[in-house]
């Protein structure tokens, strides 16, 4: 991958810039210089993200941009794509961040995942129900960390569903991120009560958030939910550790805008394949169909009744058979 630093820094520090002044006409301008130098964006994380030479500052403002990014996307498939980027981020910079700096990124990925719920409707024909699905674009890859817990913690990622007036719905995802965010809004309340200089932020509104990510969590007791979110964390961490980034598989993924000014990611290898599959099946579709012209244009009038007494010996056509014989070759013997 040619990939030029400097240009690249220059791009995001200008989408974050943008973005923090409301210029809304300034940011898409900023995305789209971004995403024309550098639309595989996948590549340029994974980068950073293994180069020993990168530091948590800057993996905290690729993050801040790829917030944006997040803010830009035009579907759910985009958004989670990016919000895995912006995970990573904030996992790798906490791992490499002096301990004091811990809780400012802690509180940062914290109020990235305010902007990952949303909502999923599908109709399952068979069953004539609708399904709800009450998301986050992380939550997928939250719930693959929450495979050992105490047993009164299931509720929070077990996958059933309930039924009501709406239909059948699930909370599975929502759950597990609303649970990481109670967590460390649990943890910098407590920091605040020790030194209020630490992070500035306001008591009575984390409090109300706290409030709020424990009305999803199914009245599970406190210290049993602390254990399952740190046993998350501490997977999750590990995925961003040296020996954890040396598995990694990168998407070969290119971020566009399209004409709403929306960005759309595009797996151009899934893509080519779609298409030269329905290349294919196009020209099988045009076999058939000349096929079937060719028959046609062939036909002489004799071959529905083929085998009859009265085509083959007697040598009336098809059209005779419908209209003299009333389509029954057989009542040739019937004639007088």
């Amino acid at each position: 991958m040619d990939l030029n630093k400097k240009r690249f820094k220059n791009d995001i520090v200008a989408v974050i810039l943008y973005h923090e002044k409301k210029d809304e006409e300034g940011c898409i301008k900023a995305l789209r210089q971004l995403l024309r130098n550098t639309p595989y964006l996948e590549d340029v994380y994974y980068h950073f993200m293994t180069d020993s030479d990168t530091t948590y500052n800057q993996l905290c403002t690729i993050a801040k941009a790829l917030s944006v990014v997040h803010d830009y996307s035009m579907d759910d498939e985009t958004k989670c794509k990016v919000a895995t980027m912006i995970m990573g981020c904030y996992a790798r910079a906490f791992i490499l961040c002096p301990m004091r700096k811990r809780h400012v990124i802690a509180y940062c990925f914290n109020c990235f995942l305010d902007n990952t719920y949303y909502k999923r409707t599908r109709y399952q024909k068979s069953m004539k129900t609708t399904f709800i699905d009450y998301c986050s674009h992380v939550g997928e890859q939250l719930l693959m960390y929450s495979i050992e817990c105490d047993k009164e913690c299931e509720p929070i990622y077990s996958s059933c569903v309930y039924d009501t007036p709406q239909g059948m719905v699930g909370y599975q995802e929502q759950r597990t991120t609303k649970l990481i965010q109670w967590f460390i809004l649990c943890h910098i309340k407590n920091l605040y009560k020790i030194n209020q200089h630490i992070l500035p932020v306001d008591l009575i509104e984390i409090q109300s958030k706290i409030d709020e990510c424990y009305k999803h969590l199914c009245n599970v007791e406190k210290t049993k939910l602390k254990k399952l979110a740190i046993l998350i964390l501490k997977y999750q961490l590990e995925d961003y550790t040296n020996e954890g980034l040396e598995s990694f598989a990168v998407e070969d993924l290119r971020f566009v805008f399209n004409e709403e000014d929306r960005i759309e990611a595009h797996d151009e290898e899934l893509e080519a394949r779609i298409e030269a599959e329905d290349i294919y099946n196009d020209y099988l579709q045009s076999q058939m169909e000349s096929s079937y012209e060719s028959n046609e244009d062939e036909y002489d009038g004799y071959g529905r009744y083929r085998g009859s007494y009265a085509q083959d010996e007697m040598g009336y056509s098809d059209d005779d058979i419908d209209t003299i014989f009333d389509g029954d070759p057989s009542a040739y013997w019937n004639i007088d």
